[in-house]
């Protein structure tokens, strides 16, 4: 099993921990564990904060360009396997969710009763990122 395979094995099922198993910090940890760069969300509690900081940022994709930047990843139009990204999906908030590409779909982190689920999805890319 390849690192991706066994971090998207590992993290399924996660108890939902705001900050922890959304898709953003999600990002970030696949992030680190591939480069060992690492750099902290803008802070929030809760969904209702989240929401607001994530607004507060022009929204989900200006936002996570933004993290993108500092941790020094730069943007492709052609992703590849472990790129990390901003998707289109109907369930996430905002119509946008956090996602890492798989080489021919996305995964996704979606919460169902109080836990996270990893979502294998063909999906409409935003914007894309280079991990490496």
């Amino acid at each position: 099993m390849d690192r991706l395979a066994d971090f998207i094995r590992r993290s399924a099922g996660e108890e939902w921990v705001e900050r922890w198993s959304d898709c953003g910090p999600w990002q970030l940890r696949w992030v680190e564990l591939v480069t060992g760069r690492t750099t902290s969300l803008p802070p929030y509690h809760d969904r209702e904060t989240m929401l607001a900081m994530v607004k507060a940022h022009g929204g989900l994709t200006a936002l996570v360009g933004e993290i993108c930047e500092v941790l020094g990843l730069y943007e492709t139009l052609t992703p590849k396997r472990g790129d990390i990204g901003v998707v289109a999906h109907r369930c996430a908030v905002g119509g946008e969710a956090g996602a890492i590409f798989l080489g021919q779909k996305w995964v996704v982190r979606i919460r169902q009763q109080g836990r996270a689920i990893n979502a294998t999805c063909n999906v409409k890319m935003v914007r894309a990122w280079r991990v490496e």
